[in-house]
């Protein structure tokens, strides 16, 4: 009996040590455990880092699919989202580039041919009475002015064999596009021999190309010639 009693008290009192080495045995395990996973996730990270070209030996220069995890250096472009710098496959149209960009061609309104102003030409003429013994005939002449008008001149004659006749002021008239305008006569002294033709007056004025047309020259005589009283002497003709 006391050596039961002794066993039992032995095995009570190492009964604590066996606890501890358990203990200290499942703390090794669980530590074993931990060092193997970890080393088992170690590879892992490492098959995952690893290039993807690298991982396809059999074809060098491709780059292979890409593992689980792994992070894809080749840029993605989204048709909706804009990439900072451009799109280098299609530097047209940086947000799409399956879709170019089209360009809406501009439609230039066609400008109106500028038709330019006719100048007016110049030209010349004249006419003259038609009596028997004393005439006068009227030269003209038209110039260009600003825009559809034009310079006129008047040389005014008188036609005869020898003439006396004094200077008379509005002695001469010109009717044109409807409106009289008068000017005045110089005076006459030609004793001849033989016809001839003494300038009576030279007449300017701005007339419009509408008024050109009909025109009557008058100069007021108001005398004897040959024997006959002469009023005026009229000519008509047209000037344009």
């Amino acid at each position: 009996m006391q050596e039961e009693v002794s066993v039992m008290q032995s095995n009570r009192t190492n009964l604590p040590a066996v606890i501890i080495m358990l203990l200290i045995l499942l703390l090794i395990v669980v530590a074993v455990a931990l060092i193997m996973r970890s080393c088992g996730n170690v590879k892992e990270v490492e098959i995952i880092n690893q290039p993807s070209g690298a991982a396809d030996n059999q074809n060098p220069g491709q780059v292979g699919p890409n593992l689980p995890g792994q992070v894809s250096t080749t840029p993605v472009y989204d048709p909706g989202v804009y990439v900072p710098g451009g799109n280098p496959q299609n530097p047209q149209n940086p947000q799409n580039p399956q879709n170019p960009a089209q360009t809406t061609p501009t439609v230039v309104p066609a400008t109106p041919a500028v038709v330019p102003t006719p100048v007016p030409a110049e030209s010349s003429g004249s006419f003259m009475s038609t009596n028997k013994k004393l005439n006068i005939r009227a030269d003209w002449q038209l110039t260009p002015s600003v825009g559809e008008s034009y310079s006129l001149t008047l040389n005014l004659y008188a036609v005869s064999y020898s003439l006396y006749c004094r200077e008379m002021p509005s002695g001469g008239t010109l009717t044109i596009g409807g409106r009289s305008y008068s000017f005045t006569t110089k005076a006459v002294n030609y004793d001849g021999p033989g016809k001839g033709e003494n300038l009576l007056a030279t007449y300017h004025m701005t007339i419009s190309k509408a008024a050109l047309g009909n025109a009557t020259v008058s100069w007021y005589f108001n005398g004897t010639y040959s024997g006959q009283h002469i009023d005026s002497v009229v000519a008509k003709g047209k000037i344009g």
